[in-house]
């Protein structure tokens, strides 16, 4: 199946917003410095891929979802998500192992600020991957008259990371460097699974209509997801 490669690209006020400053403008002129140097770093070592793979949805029931083959992923919330699919999109992607080798050096020269700073740069950088990858997939099936849903990964909402364990039966870890902990964390720390659902073509039902953010009351939250045009 395919293995991608997606150069994924920082957003500087979601970076200024997990610093916590409400605009980048607003980040001290030290704060500014490190990050164009780190910036700079990131070009040079940075490697991300990505690897999908689609998968026949066999039924979706109120709080589960069952593929093809009767693998089951348990959630409400999922379920509402791929209502009305006819497959999954399972994928995994990761920003590369020299990122965290850069942080690790960077602590052990006792450079914190250094390293916690490229450690978020580096989560925002595979979260923009997979956000990239999404919106690359939903213009092309859009344009076969087909629906997508939101992406939504293990650890979401209602949905169990211990739940990642199946979805990595779709994963080839032979082509991508991504595995899993005992924890069902991912290893390497900077990359993002999860799928999202594809209709029939011309399906009269909107897919893309249902957020599970919509229904979070929590009113602070800087990953609070946009609904899907």
């Amino acid at each position: 199946m395919p293995l991608i490669k997606i150069v994924p690209s920082l957003k500087k006020e979601k970076l200024a917003l997990r610093l916590g400053q409400k605009r980048a403008g607003r980040m001290s002129y030290s704060s500014r410095q490190k990050i164009k140097k780190l910036n700079r770093r990131l070009e040079e070592i940075l490697k991300p891929s990505l690897y999908f793979r689609s998968v026949p949805l066999h039924r979706v029931g109120k709080s589960y979802t069952e593929l093809e083959d009767g693998t089951r992923f348990q959630s409400v919330k999922l379920s509402r998500t791929l209502k009305g699919c006819e497959e999954v999109v399972c994928f995994a992607a990761t920003i590369g192992e020299t990122v965290e080798t850069e942080i690790s050096r960077l602590i052990e020269q006792n450079n914190l600020s250094e390293a916690y700073i490229l450690d978020t740069m580096g989560s925002i950088l595979a979260e923009n991957m997979a956000e990239s990858f999404w919106q690359r997939m939903s213009s092309q099936y859009k344009r076969e008259g087909r629906g997508v849903s939101i992406r939504f990964s293990p650890g979401y909402c209602d949905w169990s990371i211990c739940e990642q364990e199946k979805l990595f039966r779709y994963i080839d870890t032979q082509k991508i460097p991504v595995t899993l902990t005992d924890s069902f964390l991912m290893s390497l720390r900077k990359s993002v699974s999860g799928v999202f659902g594809i209709s029939h073509p011309h399906c009269a039902q909107d897919v893309s209509s249902y957020n599970p953010c919509d229904e979070c009351r929590k009113v602070d939250c800087t990953e609070k997801r946009k609904r899907v045009a």
